[in-house]
């Protein structure tokens, strides 16, 4: 059995944590602010190209210690999809091996 400490099981992937990982992502001077309002558009139309979203979520399973399928990637269409994934995969303890 998989024993997690209580600051793991409450760790969760926040709208702050998405914007610093986007940022990190696109690189200096090409930073893609996130509201509420934008949170449904899809990375394409947000500018975001496939390398950088696969480069967000390589920082998001490196900083977070979470696994992320292909499949699942796939279905990370908008920024709120990236964190409804990644808080579902935290809260199952899907956690990469280091």
């Amino acid at each position: 059995m998989n024993r997690r400490s209580e600051e793991d099981t409450l760790r969760t992937f926040t709208f702050a944590d998405l914007q610093d990982a986007l940022d990190a992502s696109l690189g200096a001077g090409n930073a893609i602010p996130l509201y509420e309002h934008n949170l449904d558009t899809t990375y394409d139309e947000l500018g975001v190209d496939s390398l950088t979203l696969y480069e967000l979520v390589t920082r998001i399973q490196d900083n977070f210690a979470v696994a992320v399928t292909d499949d699942q990637v796939d279905q990370m269409t908008t920024p709120r999809r990236t964190l409804d994934t990644v808080n579902a995969r935290l809260a199952d303890g899907a956690e990469t091996t280091a």
